[in-house]
């Protein structure tokens, strides 16, 4: 059932919220599609907005993730966000390393 006005990202995360359990996302790369982090999340689309901000404002130290969005949004461009796969927040450590291979 889908509510006006809200995603159905948006409703996914409320859920997460209320059981517990966290996104294993990734971030696309949109010049190639290739999967260059990954990452966990209650709220991805959130934490999406964290990285970007964090790559706009050059806080915190040099981080491979952050130069890579600075270098997306020198094109005009920015990652593509991907939720991979919805855990218990006690399994997300072995689901984000199943995904980085």
């Amino acid at each position: 059932m889908a509510i006006p006005g809200r995603s159905s990202l948006d409703i996914t995360s409320y859920v997460r919220r209320v059981t517990g359990d966290v996104a294993v996302y990734g971030l696309i790369d949109p010049r190639n599609g290739e999967l260059r982090y990954v990452g966990k999340a209650v709220d991805p689309v959130k934490r999406l907005g964290v990285h970007l901000s964090l790559a706009r404002t050059n806080k915190l130290g040099p981080s491979l993730v952050k130069h890579w969005i600075q270098s997306l949004l020198a094109l005009g461009l920015r990652p593509e966000l991907e939720v991979l796969e919805t855990v218990p927040k006690e399994q997300h450590a072995e689901a984000e390393r199943f995904w980085i291979g």
